[in-house]
């Protein structure tokens, strides 16, 4: 087994009301946290152990999307996805099965690379 330390962090959103909202399929919900911040999440493959001290708080199938305050933040596909939660801020995607992150480019991003181009 892997540990879910060994993967990578990724940005999944950000909110002033400690709070993301999940999509998949039918299944709309929310993905709270202890306070109000940007959160990044361990997005690990099936073969990863998970902690006792994180909880299981959604179980979904193809794909999921993570909205935050603003904007679709985090998309992702595969066969199983579990998202666990522990602590304040702690966060892991489980991906199993023919996985598959997608590149996205938020609008502050986009606002960022603007401004950079136009003070060149």
């Amino acid at each position: 087994m892997k540990n879910y330390k060994d993967f990578a962090k990724m940005y999944i959103g950000e909110s002033d009301i400690a709070s993301l909202t999940v999509r998949s399929g039918s299944t709309v919900a929310a993905l709270d946290f202890g306070q109000d911040n940007e959160y990044q999440a361990y997005i690990v493959d099936g073969d990863t152990e998970i902690p006792d001290h994180y909880h299981l708080v959604l179980d979904l199938e193809h794909w999921i999307n993570i909205y935050d305050d603003r904007e679709l933040a985090f998309s992702a596909s595969a066969d199983h996805i579990r998202v666990y939660r522990a602590g304040e801020m702690g966060c892991i995607i489980q991906l199993d099965g023919n996985a598959d992150v997608k590149n996205l480019v938020t609008v502050d991003e986009l606002l960022f690379k603007l401004e950079q181009a136009a003070n060149k």
